[in-house]
């Protein structure tokens, strides 16, 4: 989605003939939002500051689920101190 540059919301609609909160992507960006890692400023769709600090995470929840679980299960095996 290019949640760490923006997501213009009226390109994204224009390029794909969809509104992106009618995508299947729309309950994940709600529990996004609604968590505050994400938010529309000015037809804009951006990482908030605190969605910033955990933006691979964020990213991770459009992530497949195969996909998902191999990068959750490497990252715990990384996230050692």
């Amino acid at each position: 989605l290019g949640l760490k540059a923006g997501l213009d919301v009226a390109e994204f609609k224009s390029r794909h003939g969809i509104s992106l909160l009618n995508t299947p992507f729309a309950g994940t960006l709600a529990a996004l939002i609604d968590a505050g890692a994400i938010e529309i400023r000015d037809g804009i769709l951006e990482l908030t500051e605190a969605g910033a600090l955990f933006a691979d995470w964020v990213q991770m929840a459009f992530y497949s689920k195969t996909y998902r679980d191999r990068e959750m299960a490497r990252l715990s095996k990384d996230a050692t101190i």
